[in-house]
């Protein structure tokens, strides 16, 4: 099973490569921060189920190897695989990752004692879920967490939750939900109607850009002001 970098090409300095990359500049750099911040307590071999282009990669200093899984090929994982049933034996990994995965999922309690089941007892677990995101992924979009619904899952699942974090407060999913917004009605439609395929998630994150880099600022400062909202949770649990 092979490894891959998860380096950028273009420089991290105020989330760049993002900011070029994507018109959900605001969402994804928030979820970057927490993973930032919680990936370096996983080491070892670590399994990313869901893992996608693998956008946390570079953070798992710690890993000694990496697997990523993914349902769909398109994503290349080292294993094409589900969930819900993964062909790994007993407790043969020392983290795991289920990041944006569990809300897709219309049985997420079966995804999470599957990776109990992978993962070596006192091994750390990595989960981030959404409290308040727009719909995607349709029509496998399911559900929507709070802190208390997530932990009580985990527990459920045999998980001690170790930390959980807000990531993201009103103004953040105001400013959010505003750049979906612009980019799906004033900035995508045009690109089609030109014939533009590849390239049009770039182009629409080049026009946003000078909309995206101070609403993330000003949102990230504004949160402060309550902590009833959140965009989503980040949780690290370990195997009981």
């Amino acid at each position: 099973m092979r490894c891959r970098s998860g380096k950028s090409l273009i420089p991290e300095v105020f989330g760049l490569d993002l900011l070029l990359a994507t018109p959900h500049y605001v969402v994804e750099r928030v979820k970057r921060e927490q993973a930032r911040r919680w990936c370096p307590l996983l080491s070892g071999q670590v399994l990313d189920i869901g893992c996608g282009h693998s956008p946390y990669l570079r953070f798992l200093g710690n890993a000694t190897r990496y697997i990523g899984v993914e349902m769909e090929t398109r994503y290349s994982p080292e294993v094409v695989a589900s969930s819900s049933s993964l062909p790994f034996p007993d407790g043969s990994m020392d983290g795991v990752m289920l990041t944006e995965v569990l809300e897709h999922l219309p049985e997420p309690a079966d995804a999470l004692r599957e990776a109990r089941r992978v993962l070596r007892p006192g091994g750390w677990l990595y989960v981030t879920v959404p409290m308040t995101w727009g719909l995607h992924y349709q029509p496998h979009d399911y559900y929507r967490f709070t802190n208390w619904g997530i932990a009580y899952l985990l527990a459920k699942s045999g998980f001690e939750v170790h930390r959980t974090q807000r990531f993201g407060g009103l103004f953040t999913i105001i400013s959010a939900r505003l750049a979906a917004l612009l980019s799906g009605l004033l900035l995508e439609p045009p690109l089609r109607w030109l014939g533009v395929e590849r390239g049009r998630l770039r182009a629409c994150a080049l026009s946003l850009a000078l909309f995206n880099l101070p609403a993330y600022y000003l949102s990230r400062a504004l949160d402060r002001l309550g902590d009833e909202d959140a965009l989503g949770w980040a949780v690290v649990a370990r195997r009981e």
